[in-house]
């Protein structure tokens, strides 16, 4: 092979190369890759390098060729800085290069062999690969040409021989020749800047192995003219030694892509990753004489890739599971890169309405919005930005606008040159939170203006700090003048009435409890004056706000004397004592000339008399069982009624008030379900008045002929007794104050049904009074169910 046809083949060749000659650095030969890397044309060909490529004077480049000419010393530098004149823009690239000094025999310079690697976009792995398999490629087409050639080569060799006899001297040059094209040839390959060796016969015999090569199989020269599997025996049972016997058996190449290989370097195995060709070398009749091997080392990239891919493996799983907003902006343009379900939530999108897409075009109503200015700016300065409590105008699908209220954070995520490639959002949404503490602003101002228009107690209680503000008025209707800081537990908690104490704490803490309340509070106690002990009745409203947890915050309301009000019931109730009292005397009077005369008339025989008798009988026990009600109601609003505690058995009294019932009752069916057979402690009078009322009830407001359940159920610490019905229902609004005093239900079913609204509201009580509780299941024509639990002890 002469000087001619190896250029011709370095100029196919992909990787940047170019020979230089004299001290001046004479260009005589440049690949279109190394043409590329300067921005010029093949005019610069013949030119020295420095007017060539102008743009170098000032840069090292010129200096070091000149030192490596007249010095003879190869120069190997990487990850070198360039500038380089590129479309008329001056631009920096990053070089791995090799100023090889190329002698003559005699040992004078005869060249440079300039070889370079733009390694500029490194960061871009997988297209740094790509590049060096195709490098990989153009140089094993390369070496197949100069096999080619070779075969040409040893065409021309046999016709020499032909010409023996005619020409010995000419003989003995074209071997010289000869000789000279091989030792090129081979010294091509050792100074080449890629991993190369050539493999000879079915047995691959190492013939050549340069130092790169050598480096990658982990051995030394000593490896030379031994078969690969002995020179590298662990490479028994991978597929390298197969595939190289295929390549020789076929004469077809084989390229090897980020392969797996276990080698034995510095004395232990190894497992690095190559890209590799595998090149068939054929004599001048096709036949595959040699095996070319080129190999590129992509440990480092493989390993730097998979960080880079674990590392975005792992913001990723943050930000999806993240209980907050947070999304990635790619670049400049702010692309939406990954966005988890609160985020989409917020902007009320699904995932495929917005990855990949810029996040002005999906959201062009934040252009003259901060944001987009504040991303930018995080961009340049490379530092992190975030505001609490900012508001956001976000288009929803529809087109209307809605305000948010956000604290949010701009992280940059930097590449692997310390460049701010992508940001970090995350948003957290607080507009439910700032509107309540704006209702509770709200609230406030409302309160002080209704305390002021209606001398209205005020009380503030925050929760968190655990502070209790009252205002003046407050203060006077517990009998406070000081104007320290009052408190819970003492002020408010002691200065209610002792009966009054327990039940005023449950509904407080019911307030405290959203699901059960709403934050909802409305409660009448009396409060004993700490400092003057005057005894007052108060009506308190409030409400309870809570956060997004549903935990109590801040806890509001009014106070509002109602001692007036009080007295008068009190008055009312006394007045309707008495006249009840005084009923009572001729209702018995009348009862008893009732029934003497239904014993005359039964007597006579005067049916009809007797039967009119017996009605008007049953009228005076309802007006007595009125009577009663309105004397117990009285006893009970004066705190006078008593309980006359005694031990029964509750399945018997249960009995007994179905047998009563049924005396005076027959539409209905009444049925004990389930019987109940536990002894008791209460008031036996007065527990058969609630049975006998939920029973009357439950006739009243069912159809003639359904049937009554009465079910009782024996519980750990109480007793559970249920009255269930099968008739008109009680709607959701009527039974939150089915319990109140006078309160009756109200529809076009129950006009007809006589009653005061006092029947339920004795039954609420007297089971107060006893330590249980009772309350109501109903749908609207499917029927009623009254239970009441009473302890058992």
């Amino acid at each position: 092979m002469n000087s001619q046809q190896l250029l011709e083949i370095l100029c196919l060749s992909r990787n940047a190369t170019a020979i230089y000659t004299t001290e001046n650095t004479v260009i005589e030969f440049a690949n279109d890759a190394m043409i590329n890397f300067w921005g010029k044309d093949r005019s610069v060909i013949g030119k020295t390098l420095a007017e060539a490529v102008p743009e170098l004077q000032g840069q090292p480049f010129l200096d070091i060729l000149r030192n490596v000419w007249l010095t003879g010393t190869t120069y190997t530098d990487s990850n070198t800085p360039a500038e380089l004149l590129i479309d008329g823009k001056l631009e920096t690239f990053y070089f791995d290069f090799e100023y090889r000094a190329i002698k003559h025999p005699s040992g004078e310079m005869h060249c440079i062999l300039h070889t370079a690697v733009d390694v500029t976009e490194e960061v871009l792995h997988q297209q740094q690969m790509s590049d060096a398999q195709q490098r990989e490629k153009d140089l094993t087409d390369e070496l197949a040409a100069i096999n080619e050639e070779l075969s040409a080569s040893n065409e021309e060799l046999l016709a020499t021989n032909e010409e023996l006899k005619e020409s010995y001297d000419n003989l003995q040059l074209l071997n010289q020749s000869l000789a000279e094209n091989e030792a090129w040839f081979r010294g091509m390959v050792q100074q080449a800047p890629v991993a190369i060796a050539v493999l000879d016969g079915r047995d691959l015999i190492i013939d050549t192995a340069n130092s790169y090569i050598l480096d990658i199989w982990g051995k030394d020269a000593s490896v030379i003219d031994k078969p690969l599997s002995v020179a590298l025996p662990e490479l028994e049972g991978q597929p390298f030694l197969q595939l190289l016997d295929d390549v020789y058996t076929t004469g077809i190449p084989f390229y090897g892509s980020e392969t797996k290989a276990s080698l034995v370097r510095n004395g232990k195995l190894e497992h690095a990753y190559f890209n590799f060709v595998y090149h068939p070398l054929k004599d001048g009749s096709g036949n595959t004489m040699s095996v070319m091997v080129i190999a590129t080392e992509v440990t480092e990239q493989i390993n730097a890739r998979r960080e880079i891919e674990k590392s975005e493996h792992r913001l990723n799983r943050m930000v999806m599971t993240s209980p907050i907003g947070m999304t990635i902006l790619k670049g400049r343009e702010l692309i939406i890169e990954i966005a988890n379900e609160n985020m989409l939530t917020i902007w009320n999108r699904d995932v495929d309405q917005v990855t990949g897409k810029r996040l002005l075009e999906i959201f062009p109503e934040l252009i003259g919005q901060p944001f987009p200015d504040m991303l930018q700016r995080v961009f340049d300065t490379g530092q992190p930005f975030g505001m609490d409590e900012t508001t956001a105008d976000v288009a929803m699908p529809d087109g209307s606008i809605v305000k948010y209220h956000l604290d949010f954070s701009y992280d940059p995520l930097f590449d692997a040159d310390g460049n701010v490639e992508a940001i970090l959002a995350t948003v957290n949404d607080i507009t439910d939170r700032v509107h309540s503490r704006r209702q509770i602003l709200h609230e406030q101002e409302r309160g002080r203006m209704a305390a002021d228009a209606a001398q209205l107690g005020t009380f503030d209680m925050d929760l968190v700090k655990g502070t209790l503000d009252w205002d003046e008025r407050c203060r006077t209707l517990f009998g406070v003048s000081h104007s320290n800081p009052v408190t819970y537990e003492y002020d408010f908690v002691m200065g209610l009435h002792p009966d009054d104490r327990e039940r005023v704490i449950q509904v407080i803490n019911l307030s405290f409890n959203k699901a059960a309340s709403d934050g909802n509070y409305d409660v009448e106690y009396r409060t004993v004056g700490f400092e003057d002990g005057k005894l007052r009745w108060v009506s308190a409203k409030g409400k309870v706000f809570f956060d997004e947890n549903d935990k109590p915050q801040r806890f509001l309301g009014i106070v509002l004397d109602i001692t007036d009000k009080k007295e008068d019931e009190q008055r009312k109730n006394d007045f309707i004592a008495m006249v009840s009292h005084e009923l009572k005397t001729p209702l018995t009077s009348l009862k008893a000339y009732t029934q003497v005369l239904q014993a005359k008339a039964l007597k006579n025989n005067d049916n009809f008399t007797a039967a009119a008798l017996d009605k008007s009988l049953l009228q005076v026990n309802k007006m007595n069982t009125l009577i009663k009600g309105f004397l117990d109601v009285a006893r009970l609003e004066s705190g006078k009624i008593n309980l006359d505690i005694e031990e029964f058995n509750l399945n018997n009294l249960i009995k007994e008030a179905i047998e009563e019932a049924e005396i005076t009752l027959d539409s209905h069916n009444i049925v004990l379900e389930d019987d109940c057979p536990v002894n008791i402690n209460a008031d036996r009078e007065k527990i058969g008045q609630v049975l006998n009322n939920l029973i009357s009830n439950a006739t009243k407001y069912s159809p003639r002929g359904s049937n009554i359940l009465i079910t009782c159920q024996h519980q750990q610490s109480s007793v559970l007794v249920s009255v269930k019905d099968e008739g008109i229902g009680i709607k959701p609004a009527d039974m939150e104050r089915l319990f109140d005093r006078f309160y009756r239900v109200s529809s076009p079913h129950t006009k007809t049904i006589a009653g005061f609204g006092i029947g339920l509201y004795l039954c609420s009580e007297i089971l107060r009074y006893h330590k249980g509780r009772i309350w109501v299941d109903s749908e609207i024509s499917k029927g009623t169910t009254f239970s009441f639990e009473l302890p058992l002890t």
